[in-house]
């Protein structure tokens, strides 16, 4: 697999495993989630990756980035594909934000943490990523 967190073989995976019958598109559709979800690495002006979530399912996935993004989340290239290996769970999310390796440029981390919900919802993502990156390897090769 690719040292490159962000390619477009994983954002093709990604949508596929979100927007799946039964996962987390249909969980976030149920609470009436919309956004402009950035990802990306602390050292770049820009993030890496879009997602552009309408009624919870991912509507756009772009890896040309992202300027009018509602949360724009950053970490090391290392510690997202550390991430994508073994998705972390609520503790260590919580434990990255707090000591700084998790960082979240845009969005209101305190409060979404505070949600259940959406606690659940965002730690569920990094399941989600983990199971793309996993499963990019079986997409066929453009």
């Amino acid at each position: 697999m690719s040292d490159d967190p962000f390619t477009e073989r994983w954002l093709t995976a990604l949508r596929e495993e979100w927007n799946r019958p039964g996962g987390l598109g249909d969980r976030l559709e149920e609470i009436g989630f919309d956004s402009v979800v950035a990802f990306g690495l602390p050292e770049e002006d820009a993030p890496r990756v879009c997602l552009v979530i309408r009624a919870g399912h991912i509507a756009e996935a772009s890896a040309d980035g992202c300027h009018e993004a509602e949360w724009d989340i950053r970490a090391s290239r290392a510690q997202w594909l550390a991430w994508l290996r073994e998705p972390p769970g609520l503790l260590a999310i919580g434990m990255a934000f707090t000591s700084g390796v998790l960082s979240i440029r845009r969005g209101d981390y305190a409060s979404m943490i505070k949600d259940p919900v959406m606690a659940e919802m965002f730690v569920t993502s990094f399941a989600v990523m983990s199971r793309a990156y996993r499963n990019q390897c079986e997409l066929p090769t453009a």
